[in-house]
């Protein structure tokens, strides 16, 4: 891709693709996990306390659904577009093995309460009632994990296309500051 290597016409350099592929993963993350974290405190602070649990449920499939789209964008620099959540969760199995473990399912409690997870948006606006203490428990454990399993692996990502970016700029002769000051 030497279009990318030289100058362009107007004489300003024109960014390599580790540059473009950094800078679109720290875009796609900073787009949707604040997002995810803010929907997980709020469910923590104000929902399960105040015992409202069908928003409860909706917010944490929000959340986990922000999650998984921001594991992909980071990945692979564009929006997986509108996607059930189990969907969205086998795409970015990929990623991680660590992802299938997220949510187990051993038994019928975890099964239904995974399902009612993905269906929440769904089931809430219908009135359905069948979310329990116990369930939603089941569902915020997951969530949690999730948020520090996608922080993790979104920083190991970006970690690595920092890399290919300043090994790119180096080849160069530019500096790491010159690289993040065009972001």
């Amino acid at each position: 891709r030497v279009q990318f290597q030289e100058e362009d016409r107007s004489g300003s350099r024109s960014y390599d693709p580790g540059v473009r592929a950094l800078e679109g993963a720290v875009a796609g993350f900073e787009k949707y996990f604040p997002d995810a974290v803010n929907l997980l405190y709020s469910v923590t602070t104000r929902l399960l306390p105040a015992e409202n649990y069908r928003q409860s449920a909706r917010r944490l499939h929000e959340a986990c659904d922000k999650f998984y789209r921001t594991v992909w964008t980071v990945h692979t620099n564009h929006s997986p577009g509108t996607l059930p959540l189990d969907e969205l969760g086998g795409l970015v199995k990929r990623y991680s093995r660590e992802f299938a473990e997220i949510f187990p399912c051993h038994d019928d409690f975890e099964a239904k309460s995974y399902e009612l997870l993905c269906r929440a948006p769904k089931e809430t606006r219908r009135g359905v009632f069948r979310y329990t203490r116990e369930r939603l428990g089941y569902m915020l454990r997951g969530t949690e994990a999730l948020r520090v399993l996608t922080q993790r692996i979104c920083a190991e990502r970006i970690g690595f296309y920092t890399e290919l970016a300043e090994a790119a700029e180096r080849k160069k002769g530019l500096s790491r500051e010159t690289i993040f000051a065009g972001r």
